[in-house]
């Protein structure tokens, strides 16, 4: 998994050939510390309901019970939702979560513009188009 960057607004944004994205470096461009808006992000009924689709529909090995156990802990008394609990509790893959110097949560691609799109929708229109920039460059030099 070797790790890139882009540069959107001026920020730079890790990425990897997985095709996870860091969204601790987006959050970055709120000024507030990025692990507590990931967190706050996390920590949004629409959020959780997305994250519970997304895994559904891309992770064979998901757990279900663990997820509607997430939900409607969350649902009844909202806690502080963490990527680390979140992965913990449903085996979800479309979410990373590293400690550490070079660490950060890293979301699969369509999962960090949901993040973008909930901090910032302008932000998101910028990575969006640096994205498609990137992703055509990299088919250039691979020849297709």
């Amino acid at each position: 998994m070797a790790k890139k960057k882009i540069k959107v607004q001026d920020i730079d944004v890790r990425y990897d050939t997985d095709g996870y994205v860091c969204i601790t470096d987006i959050a970055k461009q709120s000024g507030d510390e990025p692990r507590f808006i990931v967190r706050n992000w996390m920590s949004t009924r629409g959020t959780i309901l997305y994250l519970g689709e997304w895994e559904k529909n891309y992770n064979p090995s998901f757990k279900g019970a663990g997820f509607r156990t997430f939900r409607d802990e969350f649902f009844e008394k909202p806690f502080s939702a963490t990527p680390s609990k979140w992965i913990e509790q449903t085996n979800a893959i479309g979410i990373r979560s590293t400690k550490g110097r070079y660490g950060g949560t890293f979301a699969q691609e369509e999962i960090a513009l949901n993040f973008c799109y909930w901090l910032s929708p302008a932000f998101q229109v910028y990575f969006i188009k640096e994205f498609k920039r990137l992703k055509e460059q990299e088919a250039q030099k691979l020849g297709n």
